[in-house]
């Protein structure tokens, strides 16, 4: 029996900073599209690596619609979404 091998094909990353960290990625070389800001305060930045990897960069409020451990203070995306 052969044993399949694990590939990482796409790595996220949610950024306190995303200015910063989306920096930080352009000055090693990573060549990355403005930012997509849809929904109003959501900033998503993919980029495909030579080694064909997706990084995918978003601030922490886009995250907040779909990671559960973003959202660790109650309801702070629907909170934003309020004010």
């Amino acid at each position: 029996m052969s044993q399949s091998k694990v590939a990482v094909n796409q790595i996220n990353i949610v950024a306190k900073n995303f200015d910063a960290t989306l920096r930080f990625y352009r000055m090693f070389g990573l060549e990355t599209p403005e930012p997509m800001d849809q929904p109003p305060g959501a900033l998503h930045a993919p980029a495909r690596m030579e080694n064909g990897v997706l990084l995918e960069i978003d601030n922490e409020y886009l995250a907040s619609f779909y990671n559960a451990g973003v959202r660790s203070k109650e309801g702070a995306a629907e909170q934003s979404l309020r004010s």
